[in-house]
């Protein structure tokens, strides 16, 4: 299949961004941004995931930590490489098992689907969804984490880093839109959540700054419809 002007300008920046980042450390800001994530998700325990636009592994490796089996699906060649090193070089017995693909696998079932941060890097999402729920199991979750297009400050930072026309789609990215899509698909009790005021990872200073800004502030009528992200979870 002949990958379009838009995909292929989507894998040649995420394999320019995976080239240039170190194997970061996380702080107590990327364990908290993973809590919320696992307590939204509700899974159970060693449930088999598969995470849509996994990148380097920023959540991959939690969840691997925690026991879930992954499998990482990335348009990235070097960001599934690096992902697949930080595996090898952190995992032990408790950890679960890891798999890559550049693409969703056919065939296989899943608990959950987790995308985070990659719905408005898509050209036709709807297609993607479509193409996520038949590899869920029946009653598997799907989980969406995007930023909100609302969020002002969003286009002044795509902006000054030149990033527009890799961003552009997250004016299709609205918890509106992406629930109106779930629905579409069939997926049932689509649940939603705003998260945050500010990014987590400014409020690396303060747990209790962290705390307010993200699970109570933005939870105020009005206040939560311009929150800098927002979750989904659906049930299949």
């Amino acid at each position: 299949m002949k990958v379009n002007d838009f995909t292929a300008d989507q894998a040649r920046y995420f394999d320019q961004q995976a080239r240039l980042l170190g194997i970061e450390e996380e702080n107590f800001v990327g364990d908290y941004e993973f809590a919320n994530v696992l307590a939204f998700l509700n899974l159970f325990p060693h449930s088999k995931i598969l995470e849509f636009g996994c990148g380097t592994g920023r959540f991959s490796i939690k969840f691997l930590e925690k026991g879930f089996d992954v499998f990482g699906v990335d348009i990235s060649s070097e960001s599934l490489s690096k992902l697949r090193y930080k595996y090898k070089k952190k995992a032990t017995l408790k950890w679960g098992n890891l798999k890559t693909a550049k693409k969703i696998p056919i065939g296989k079932k899943f608990d959950a689907c987790v995308c985070i941060n990659i719905i408005h890097h898509l050209e036709k999402p709807t297609d993607t969804i479509k193409e996520i729920k038949t590899c869920l199991k029946k009653k598997g979750i799907i989980y969406i984490f995007e930023p909100n297009p609302l969020y002002l400050p969003w286009y002044v930072y795509f902006a000054s880093k030149g990033i527009l026309p890799i961003e552009k789609n997250i004016l299709k990215s609205s918890m509106w839109n992406i629930k109106k899509m779930l629905i579409q698909q069939g997926f049932k009790h689509v649940k939603t959540m705003p998260y945050g005021l500010f990014p987590t990872r400014l409020l690396f200073w303060s747990p209790a700054v962290l705390k307010f800004m993200t699970l109570s502030l933005s939870r105020l009528p009005v206040i939560r419809l311009f929150t800098f992200h927002n979750m989904l979870r659906a049930e299949n």
